[in-house]
């Protein structure tokens, strides 16, 4: 798996209080990344020690749970790739 974080890459980071948040890179510097918290509807700045990439790989519960962000957010061409991967991942397990 491929560890580089760019444009666009789902992550985590951790604030200095211990709060967890996902989010995709929206621009990276030298000292860290802006990252965009759609469960918050923000975006916010995290130093590269404190952000890490997420796994290529979901269950089909957190598919389900990306889905419904993804309705949440009315993002109609996201949540038909998400439905498209998760018809695939079931197809590929039968």
């Amino acid at each position: 798996m491929s560890s580089v974080i760019d444009f666009g890459t789902w992550v985590s980071a951790e604030d200095v209080k211990g709060n967890a948040y996902i989010g995709y890179v929206k621009s990276k510097t030298a000292q860290g990344y802006v990252i965009v918290i759609p469960s918050l509807n923000t975006e916010r700045f995290f130093p590269k020690e404190v952000v890490v990439k997420c796994p290529l790989y979901l269950t089909e519960e957190e598919i389900d749970d990306v889905i419904d962000l993804a309705l949440l957010l009315k993002d109609k061409k996201w949540f038909e790739e998400l439905l498209k991967e998760k018809d695939s991942c079931r197809w590929s397990h039968n």
